[in-house]
């Protein structure tokens, strides 16, 4: 998918699925421009009526392979034409679902959905310049959208999307069920990543190498200091084991 946008619009995929026939195992089958009279009938720009033609053209492509396509997480798109003042549809709205939310598009009016200031085109080139302008306005309103989730980072299968905030939250949250012991109910895989997770956070904090030496040499001191270094030390481990605090990770 180019540019790996939330939905793609191909033109080009577009006007094959024109010429090509409405129902392949039909002999004698009329194409797909001809199957649809929003697509073979001219647009009048004087009526007003982009977004009824958007929502046309949509629901005869939105099945049709390559031409519109979904990236994962992403998907059935829903489109209302809005009504004018004046009467007639004057644009198109819809909602769209991302990752199991409803998310509104937003709104186009005429202007926005076709472009061409030509009076009078036929009815697939409106139809192109409706669904490319529907296809950009998607693709706004959904990276919005993420990017107010937070930093997308790279995991696999059903997690593909989540935000770096809510992984964190998640294992956070882990995190403190691992505190829990004995009374929590990890299982062996949870149990390893966290304690994975750990040996990371322990190994980015550790003292660097000659900590031993001090140490070695404070058991020498007669002043208290072992006892201070170990209370420390004791102190540091139960921050960092206490979900609490922002560095439990």
């Amino acid at each position: 998918m180019t540019e790996h946008n939330p939905v793609s619009f191909d033109q080009e995929a577009f006007r094959a699925w024109l010429a090509a026939p409405s129902d392949p195992s039909a002999e004698g089958s009329p194409s797909n421009i001809d199957a649809n009279p929003v697509l073979a009938t001219a647009y009048l720009r004087s009526e007003g009526e982009a977004g009824w033609l958007a929502v046309q053209a949509y629901d005869a492509i939105r099945h049709a392979a390559q031409v519109w396509t979904f990236a994962p997480g992403v998907s059935d798109l829903r489109l209302w034409p809005t009504a004018a003042a004046e009467g007639g549809n004057d644009g198109v709205t819809g909602e769209i679902d991302v990752d199991g939310v409803k998310l509104s598009i937003g709104q186009l009016d005429d202007g926005e959905l076709v472009t061409d200031e030509q009076t009078v085109l036929p009815g697939y080139e409106a139809a192109e310049l409706a669904l490319t302008a529907v296809a950009g306005q998607v693709n706004g309103a959904v990276t919005a959208f993420q990017k107010s989730l937070g930093d997308l980072i790279a995991l696999p299968g059903r997690y593909a999307g989540l935000s770096a905030a809510t992984v964190a939250e998640a294992l956070d949250h882990l995190g403190a069920l691992y505190d829990d012991w004995p009374n929590n109910s990890l299982d062996g895989r949870q149990v390893q990543v966290v304690e994975q997770i750990t040996s990371m956070w322990r190994a980015a904090t550790e003292p660097v190498a000659g900590a031993e030496v001090v140490e070695a040499e404070l058991v020498d001191d007669a002043d208290g200091s072992v006892a201070a270094y170990q209370a420390a030390a004791a102190a540091a481990d139960h921050d960092f084991n206490n979900p609490a605090h922002p560095a439990h990770w």
